[in-house]
């Protein structure tokens, strides 16, 4: 296919008139290596290159897509969902979504459509991604390069996640007082 395209190119003169849009999750150096996509596709197909990093890298961004997509389901699938109960959020927020956007908006329409009342529970993203074979229920993904307020910000989270939300069972986990816990909830909230 990638012959094709790659004549298809040079004998239309398209990139020459026309601009031609592609991405992908791959790291083409390394394919080029490895001879699995020709070079030369590859340089008609990049005269400019944009990084966009993955959703991961910004958790706090994924309630604002999950809700974009609640909207977008409910008309197609005739739904009323208004939103996410808190808990539930914090789940999405602490998962790891291995196909970026693409699995958020599949896991938000199967959140739609299963959804019986107005609000998309914990119980309901819990269900959602133990049924995905190749998704465990919440990993947490620390991006160690941030400063410590935010790591331990984002540990604190995902332990009050697994703890369904009980304080005092993530202060006892995390070997913090209850009192201290909430100290650290308030200043994360602040």
């Amino acid at each position: 296919m990638q012959l094709l395209i790659d004549n298809y190119i040079s004998d239309t003169a398209l990139n020459t008139r026309c601009f031609l849009l592609s991405s992908t999750t791959q790291q083409m150096d390394r394919l080029i290596e490895r001879g699995e996509f020709f070079a030369s596709l590859y340089q008609k197909l990049s005269n400019i290159h944009l990084c966009i990093p993955s959703v991961n890298e910004y958790p706090e961004e994924i309630p604002a897509i999950a809700q974009s997509f609640i909207g977008m389901y409910n008309e197609q699938l005739g739904k009323d969902v208004i939103g996410f109960e808190r808990s539930a959020l914090e789940i999405m927020k602490n998962q790891y979504f291995h196909h970026n956007l693409r699995q958020i908006e599949q896991t938000v329409k199967q959140l739609v459509l299963s959804c019986e009342g107005f609000y998309i529970t914990k119980d309901d993203v819990l269900h959602a991604f133990q049924s995905k074979e190749d998704v465990n229920v919440p990993q947490i993904l620390i991006d160690l390069s941030k400063p410590l307020d935010e790591i331990e910000r984002r540990i604190i989270q995902h332990v009050l996640v697994e703890e369904n939300m009980n304080q005092s069972n993530a202060a006892r986990r995390l070997g913090i007082s209850r009192s201290t816990l909430w100290r650290k909830l308030k200043c994360i909230d602040d």
